[in-house]
């Protein structure tokens, strides 16, 4: 895993540890909201389909279509999370955090150390449900503050959320100090 991170070390910088998420939890919480959006996409798309008049039949093709964007929509929505399951990775260096995604390219996000002014831990109630085994560390700095779910960065779906978080706050401490 670390050679996925070599175009992105500065020099003389070493990776301490790498993560990757729970592709159980990824494929469960992403497949979960794809299938209600989708539910709700496919039910917008029938009711704009229905005839005016309240007692007209319901055109036969109304159900097919809705059935076909369902289905087309789930389809290419449960190809873009495996692919981008593949390219999720997390890193711990002697200076940052970093985290690789994408899926079409990669994508790389960084958190220096030294400005890491907040953590969270976040175990969910679907993490509970699957085992209790997986969770959600998030970074906070002044730059980019943790305020609910939209946290750019963070550690999503890892396991052993809390051995990993004592191990990441201790190496931030280290730099701090």
């Amino acid at each position: 895993m670390k050679q996925k991170f070599v175009d992105i070390l500065d020099n003389g910088e070493q990776i301490k540890v790498c993560y990757t998420p729970s592709k159980k939890k990824l494929y469960v919480a992403s497949l979960v909201s794809l299938f209600f959006v989708m539910l709700f996409v496919a039910g917008f798309v029938f009711l704009t389909m229905l005839p005016e008049d309240a007692d007209a039949p319901v055109p036969s093709f109304a159900y097919i279509i809705a059935i076909a964007v369902f289905a087309v929509g789930f389809l290419l929505g449960t190809i873009l999370v495996v692919v981008h399951a593949k390219k999720v990775v997390y890193a711990l260096t002697d200076k940052r955090i970093i985290i690789r995604t994408g899926i079409i390219g990669v994508d790389f996000k960084c958190l220096d150390l030294k400005s890491i002014g907040a953590t969270e831990v976040y175990v969910s109630l679907l993490d509970k449900l699957l085992g209790g085994k997986t969770g959600t560390i998030k970074f906070g700095s002044m730059s980019s503050p943790i305020n609910g779910n939209n946290v750019p960065y963070a550690f999503a779906n890892i396991a052993k959320p809390y051995e990993t978080y004592k191990l990441l706050k201790e190496e931030i401490e280290k730099v701090k100090a």
